[in-house]
């Protein structure tokens, strides 16, 4: 059961309607842990996506996904498409769009080595 703590919400057992605008910024995380890939990390992620995506059964889901995508990065959704040998879809509607953040370090696998942390 999905119980939102966004403001204005109380724990009542039942859902809660009021919870979305807590995620409405969450393509901004995915579009920076991207942007932050070395270009192998950038590769391996659209690779994995293309694997993932290709399992789907329906197409409608797959169609979907790939709408999203195009709301985090631009350049991966046609890396995805193009390994998909598909159409660019549609963007989906966001309701609040990605915001560009300070790229990191962190999430990144090749060139760690030496890292403090």
């Amino acid at each position: 059961m999905w119980i939102s703590k966004a403001k204005g919400c109380r724990p009542t057992g039942k859902k809660c309607g009021c919870g979305p605008e807590s995620f409405a910024g969450n393509s901004s995380h995915v579009r920076q842990s991207y942007r932050s890939q070395s270009k192998i990390g950038k590769a391996r992620r659209a690779s994995v996506l293309v694997v993932e995506l290709s399992k789907a059964a329906l197409e409608h889901g797959r169609n979907r996904v790939m709408g999203t995508l195009r709301n985090v990065e631009e350049t991966l959704t046609q890396r995805v498409a193009n390994g998909m040998n598909m159409e660019l879809q549609p963007k989906s509607k966001a309701v609040v769009g990605p915001r560009d953040m300070k790229l990191s370090r962190a999430p990144r696998i090749i060139g760690q080595c030496g890292r403090a942390g």
